[in-house]
């Protein structure tokens, strides 16, 4: 693979042995483009480059040019936006395929598309680095870990480090940090055994948050201008390897959150407010997706040429909400992507959650795609074999053609792809806050501890960095993103359960998502600070608050919180060790003449069952349902007995027969976070289950006989 990308005839490549530095860089329609080199006082010398007409790659190979040399392009040619034209010298271009940047992208008006101001002193400069040294440097493999078996954290790197005590001051909020022993220690005490990283990419400052009196950044990392380099705020491509190793050799593989759906050159429908820094300046029609429309004038009139014909323009494709949409189906638009994963996986990368995904399978019309280069991606490149693609399975908008890019569906029966399931997520809200109904029609909470699917493809969550914190959830019901400078517009809609100033009950609430979550079919995943009551005081959408709104505490929220983490850490370790609940490929189930619902798996069989002990019928899942239970009996006779009491009363539940009359044992409650008091064996047939618990009953001695073959045992409705 370091061949490959020491091979590529883009980016800048350093030869130690012929002690060179080649650059290259693509424009089909640009009439002349410099190399502008600059040396440590910022002064600028202008080499020209040669254009290959074979491939439109301009090209110059320069002696004794080592790495750390800064430089940048400068691209000549027409400027017509009605064209998606927009060469103009005045603007310094960064290499779409550089590999460092001197310093963070900051923002000032003279990166502004139609701003003739010369944009270098604002523009960070590109590095030349020793790629070959790099590749070459050790590598730790990556931990063995069935994708049934993984449990997923996402963070962000200065968010998880940022307020870390134990972390060196000069080691916050960089990769550095996050390979800090105490902030992997916390991840295996938790049970995680995969990190999903928000975005690491140089990323670019939208012109809404650099222009605003108090300037913001884009804090999350979504607006990605050079996809192979690091943002250096966070440290460069040799510390994102040593980072990467050292959570390989800690067991836990590492998955990287990027964006390809837009970039961070902004535009909005015409350009007027976009700016070029990189691809738009370079060859915005190579990169680019856009379709033309006919112009009018602000009385919204067709205007028309000398010939009477409509002049038209061409304006983004933009299903984003960001302005613009890098075209994948574009061979520079997909190299560019490809390029870039591949160089992350030869640096260890194990995985990747792709940013509002469906945008990026859309194909030439329009529509989601599934045969698309995009889509066949981990199946058709041999380099990503091994490696986890993970989609953001909606868009913001359907593009220009109001696509239904909402592919929840697509993503579940597309090959080798896991999607974040946002159906499952709304079922768990239901269910466990109380907000809203339970769909008798569509067996929701059929989703919630099992799965219809016979592959575990769907991600399991109940938040992420996009929206409230689980704490603010059952908090606030309205946001405040106030701070964002958007006066409260942006962010999702969606309201939370608004419980208020309740920290006992929201503590219960809390523990039971995180049961219902991590003892749910596919694969679980948590938000960064959700274990410790992280808030950001309503703010579901702090996409630009580089601060304390986004920082995670180290230490819970308040007493009722301190047990939490114990709790996820005893729920990942049950799930770990049951293979019914780490495996749980059920097929659809089976459903007897009665309605009765039961079925048979890989390692065991499982039915719904109801506080009475007898099998759930289909007049049970009404909208009103508040608890139910789910029995796995597993072949190797270590059974589970999972029960969910949403309800603010006690429910006293009849339990199934125990073959040997060895009583059940209580392995894991939320009754009293802390759980060790909780761990005890239940007496009689019945087991008294508290208002809001969620309890796990395990039995090692087993059950006598198949339900499948004998169903009498639950008719019976106990021992």
């Amino acid at each position: 693979m370091s061949g490959d990308i020491l091979d590529m005839e883009e980016g800048a490549i350093y030869d130690r042995k012929r002690n060179e530095t080649r650059f290259g860089v693509f424009s089909e329609h640009a009439e002349k483009i410099m190399l502008c080199l600059f040396d440590e006082h910022g002064r600028e010398t202008q080499v020209p480059m040669k254009k290959d007409k074979e491939n439109n790659i301009w090209k110059v190979n320069l002696k004794g040019i080592k790495p750390g040399q800064k430089y940048a392009y400068r691209a000549y040619g027409e400027y017509n936006p009605d064209k998606g034209l927009y060469f103009n010298p005045h603007k310094l271009l960064v290499d779409p395929y550089a590999y460092e940047m001197e310093r963070s992208f900051e923002w000032d008006e003279s990166l502004r598309v139609g701003n003739d101001t010369d944009s270098a002193p604002h523009v960070p400069k590109c590095v030349v680095v020793d790629m070959e040294s790099l590749l070459k440097s050790p590598k730790v493999p990556s931990p063995n870990i069935p994708r049934q078996e993984l449990f997923i954290y996402e963070a962000h790197v200065r968010g998880m480090t940022m307020k870390n005590p134990n972390v060196p001051q000069d080691e916050r909020g960089t990769f550095e940090g996050m390979a800090h022993p105490s902030v992997i220690g916390h991840f295996k005490n938790l049970g995680v055994n995969a990190i999903e990283i928000m975005p690491t990419q140089a990323v670019s400052v939208p012109p809404h948050l650099g222009s605003q009196k108090e300037r913001k950044i884009d804090y999350w990392g979504y607006n990605t201008i050079a996809y192979n380099a690091t943002d250096p705020k966070f440290g460069d491509l040799k510390d994102l390897k040593e980072m990467v190793n050292a959570y390989h050799k800690a067991g836990i593989k590492v998955i990287m959150d990027v964006v390809y759906n837009h970039t961070g050159e902004g535009g909005e429908e015409d350009f007027s407010r976009s700016v070029s820094l990189s691809m738009r300046g370079l060859d915005h029609p190579a990169y680019y997706r856009t379709y033309l429309e006919e112009k009018k004038d602000q009385q919204e009139n067709v205007l028309h040429d000398m010939n009477g014909n409509s002049i038209m323009q061409e304006k983004a494709d933009d299903a984003s909400g960001c302005g613009n949409a890098l075209d994948l189906n574009k061979p520079k638009g997909f190299q560019i992507m490809e390029k870039s994963l591949e160089l992350m996986v030869a640096l260890g990368v194990d995985g990747f959650r792709f940013d509002l995904a469906s945008a990026n399978a859309r194909d030439e019309i329009g529509n989601f795609n599934e045969k698309t280069a995009f889509m066949r991606l981990p199946v058709d490149n041999p380099k990503f074999a091994d490696i986890l693609f993970i989609a953001e399975p909606w868009a913001a908008t359907g593009g220009h053609i109001k696509a239904n890019l909402y592919q929840c569906d697509g993503f579940s029966k597309a090959e080798k792809w896991l999607y974040w399931n946002d159906k499952k997520r709304e079922y768990i809200r239901k269910f466990v806050s109380g907000k809203g109904s339970i769909e008798r029609e569509t067996n929701e909470m059929g989703h919630i501890l099992s799965h219809r699917l016979s592959k575990e493809t769907g991600i399991t969550f109940a938040t992420c960095h996009d929206g409230f914190t689980l704490y603010d959830y059952f908090k606030y019901k309205e946001k405040n993103n106030w701070s964002n400078g958007e006066e409260n517009r942006d962010g999702d809609g969606r309201e939370g359960a608004g419980f208020g100033e309740n920290p006992k009950h929201i503590a219960r609430c809390m523990a039971n998502m995180f049961a219902t979550v991590i003892l749910s079919g596919g694969i679980p995943m948590l938000s960064m600070g959700d274990e410790f009551a992280r808030t950001q005081g309503g703010n579901n959408n702090a996409y630009c608050q580089d601060n304390d709104i986004s920082y995670m505490n180290w230490y819970p929220l308040c007493d009722e919180f301190r047990d939490l983490p114990k709790l996820i850490g005893v729920l990942a370790k049950l799930r770990k060790e049951h293979p019914l609940l780490n495996e749980r490929l059920f097929a659809n189930g089976t459903q007897s003449n009665d309605n009765c619902v039961y079925g048979e798996g890989k390692d065991g069989e499982f039915a719904w069952l109801r506080a009475d002990g007898q099998l759930m019928e289909s007049c049970d899942w009404d909208r009103n349902l508040r608890s139910l239970s789910f029995y796995l009996k597993s072949d190797d006779n270590d059974d589970l007995m999972i029960i969910m009491n949403m309800n603010e009363n006690p429910a006293d539940w009849r339990l199934p027969w125990a073959s040997d009359g060895k009583p059940w044992r209580v392995v894991c409650s939320t009754r009293d976070i802390g759980m060790e008091p909780y761990i005890h064996d239940v007496k009689g047939n019945n087991y008294l289950v508290d208002g809001c618990e969620v309890v796990v009953l395990r039995s090692q001695t087993g059950t006598e006989c198949s339900m499948k073959m004998n169903r009498s045992k639950f008719d019976r409705g106990g021992r």
